[in-house]
């Protein structure tokens, strides 16, 4: 479960790269973000997740927390992890202007 912040913990602990991405390009950090699982977000982070990662469409973690309404999240990654909400996707949309959309 994405939720699972001491599953997190032993990973890491593991020495577990917060990094490894899944076929879609994707690191855990973005099943975090998408899942709103701060505490998680912040381990991840602590251990060096690159917050601004791209996946395959060239979305952020910050993109899929905008995109579930994780208004927390959202401004935590931002104002605490310097998460880019300017940063272009594939189609060129911005998580700024995603907020602003939905």
């Amino acid at each position: 479960r994405a939720k699972d912040s001491e599953s997190c913990r032993l990973l890491l602990d593991s020495d577990c790269d917060a990094n490894i991405l899944d076929l879609y390009g994707q690191s855990a950090l973005f099943y975090a973000a998408k899942d709103n699982a701060l505490e998680n977000v912040k381990l991840l982070i602590a251990r060096q997740a690159e917050v601004n990662a791209r996946d395959l469409n060239r979305d952020t973690p910050l993109f899929y927390a905008v995109q579930q309404g994780h208004k927390a999240m959202c401004r935590y990654l931002v104002e605490s992890a310097a998460a880019d909400p300017l940063c272009e996707n594939k189609v060129g949309v911005t998580p700024a202007g995603a907020a602003k959309t939905s």
